[in-house]
């Protein structure tokens, strides 16, 4: 068993490095296109389907609470 979970966590740190690799530009420009939005005043939104949408609720939650960091809320809402 040992060995399957070290496979297992290999597997997915190669998949994370390629992740990196492949996704990092279009992760930079989605960044980049939130954090502009939120500077022009405006919202973000967020969406899922099934389990994704409890991950919407989740990602709109962190941008609205304040949790160790004080700042100021940012607008935010899951659909």
């Amino acid at each position: 068993m040992r060995e399957q979970i070290t496979q297992r966590l290999h597997d997915l740190a190669a998949t994370a490095t390629m992740a990196a690799e492949r996704l990092g530009p279009d992760l930079e420009r989605a960044a980049t296109m939130m954090r502009d939005v939120v500077r022009a005043g405006g919202t973000l939104f967020f969406c899922g389907n099934g389990g994704s949408a409890a991950d919407a609720q989740h990602m709109a939650t962190e941008y609205v609470v304040r949790y160790m960091k004080n700042r100021r809320a940012l607008p935010a809402i899951a659909l």
